[in-house]
């Protein structure tokens, strides 16, 4: 409440922030699971969507009919980092990124219970493990650290712990995924994918833009994970669902590969803010960035920034990043 604009990937609560009038929301992802979909946004100054089903979702709940918001595409899409590569055998690589556990909505215990399936993995590709940051993190709920350990220990994988998966995506020829939302990510690169289902009989490939399971119209779906190596095999020769990825993309996000995202979304942001403050709005002094603990969070934050540097050094304080913690203390409630 002491800012004239702040941005925020995540949704404040009440007792974080009093008026949600001066607020940007910028989203985590674009993520099928309903968490997200049920909030009410009507209220903040303003919603950057990824994507035209992100909107569409969103307004199927009443209450956000009324929201205000501007397409700006998926800023992480526009500068993919080069990592060194993992490996250097000429296999095929294959990235696993489990969801977190929440839900029931995670394959991480068929992939840990069946390690014979992944040795078979590992003796004809390469196997990436990204998991959701949530599986590293003690303070959720639902964190067990025997999780961490197992796949420590699991040999043949290379755990990737943190960090933007993009550059791991761009060194990697085939997704595993469950209900993950990085899924939509990967679809940037235009590459097969298979979905390792964590409730067979229960969860179906949906063309429901409302169900978790929509992604899985993108690629092979795994019922019974002993099949898991014939459907990345099958996939990897076939790829029948090259033309469906493609449409998902260009629904779920706005212009895809046309560049320079962040600096659209960074014009609208200035746009409220001249608006609040028309005598500042060149020097953008008073905009906050309100980022959570969570490392994933804070990507979305720094992937929306990173690309406006003359907004950022042109005013030493134009840009004030502050945590959930932060917030909360200043608004009188607590994290």
């Amino acid at each position: 409440d002491d800012y004239d604009l702040v941005l925020t990937p995540t949704h404040l609560r009440d007792h974080e922030i009093k008026s949600r009038a001066h607020v940007v929301q910028l989203f985590h992802g674009i993520s099928d699971k309903p968490f997200t979909y049920e909030r009410d946004f009507s209220d903040y100054r303003l919603c950057l969507c990824a994507g035209q089903r992100q909107l569409d979702r969103l307004q199927r709940h009443g209450k956000n009919r009324r929201m205000r918001f501007s397409m700006v595409g998926y800023p992480k899409f526009d500068c993919i980092d080069a990592r060194p590569p993992l490996f250097g055998n000429g296999k095929k690589t294959l990235i696993y990124c489990p969801t977190w556990r929440k839900g029931g909505l995670s394959s991480i215990a068929l992939f840990l219970d069946n390690p014979d399936v992944v040795a078979r993995l590992t003796e004809d590709y390469n196997l990436i493990v990204k998991p959701h940051p949530n599986i590293f993190n003690p303070a959720r709920e639902f964190f067990d650290g025997a999780i961490i350990e197992r796949l420590t220990q699991m040999p043949g994988i290379k755990l990737v712990r943190s960090g933007n998966v993009m550059p791991w995506f761009a060194q990697s020829d085939l997704f595993i995924g469950d209900i993950s939302a990085s899924g939509y990510e990967w679809l940037y690169f235009g590459r097969p994918m298979v979905f390792l289902n964590p409730q067979p009989g229960a969860l179906f490939a949906s063309d429901d833009v409302e169900a978790a399971t929509y992604f899985w119209q993108c690629g092979e779906v795994c019922d019974q994970v002993g099949y898991l190596q014939r459907c990345v095999t099958d996939s990897l020769l076939r790829d029948p669902h090259a033309e469906q990825r493609e449409q998902v993309l260009h629904y779920s996000v706005h212009q895809p590969r046309a560049g320079a995202r962040p600096r659209a979304g960074w014009r609208q942001s200035k746009r409220c803010y001249a608006r609040s403050r028309p005598s500042a709005c060149n020097s953008m002094a008073g905009i906050s960035m309100v980022m959570p603990s969570t490392p994933a969070a804070i990507a979305a934050c720094i992937s929306f920034a990173s690309l406006t540097p003359h907004a950022l050094t042109s005013s030493p304080n134009a840009f004030h990043c502050a945590t959930r913690s932060t917030v909360s203390s200043r608004a009188g409630g607590q994290n």
